[in-house]
């Protein structure tokens, strides 16, 4: 379960640490333009009232590069997945970015067993202690 207070933190010290030399986004919608007119606004397949196509990117790292950022509290499978996810969905939205944006997963615990997950697709680690 998500301890929002905690990613808010998180993301406070974030961007006071990164923000004097580049813009951040937060809570980047993506997604949306690939439902089709036809099924927007449904409820999704489990009944929950869930509007289809809110995805949302934590934060966008905007220097030199482009960089997608998951925000969780602890390293997890569920992180590495989203930040890959994002990254199709926003190169989706985005093709003049396709092939040039970096991942990345803000968090405040390793798991040292997943690390060389992260290795393989190229995702750095802030790890904000």
């Amino acid at each position: 379960m998500a301890n929002i207070k905690q990613e808010a933190e998180m993301v406070k010290k974030f961007k006071r640490d990164h923000l004097y030399n580049c813009t951040i986004l937060e809570n980047y919608s993506v997604g949306i333009d690939l439902i089709p007119e036809n099924i927007k606004g449904l409820y999704d397949l489990y009944g929950d009232a869930k509007y289809l196509g809110t995805k949302k990117i934590d934060l966008i790292l905007i220097d030199e590069e482009r960089t997608i950022i998951e925000v969780k509290e602890r390293l997890n499978m569920e992180s590495i997945g989203q930040v890959l996810s994002y990254q199709i969905l926003y190169e989706l939205q985005c093709p003049q970015h396709k092939g040039k944006t970096k991942l990345g997963i803000l968090c405040k615990w390793l798991d040292p067993i997943l690390m060389p997950v992260v290795k393989e697709f190229n995702i750095k680690i802030f790890q904000c202690t």
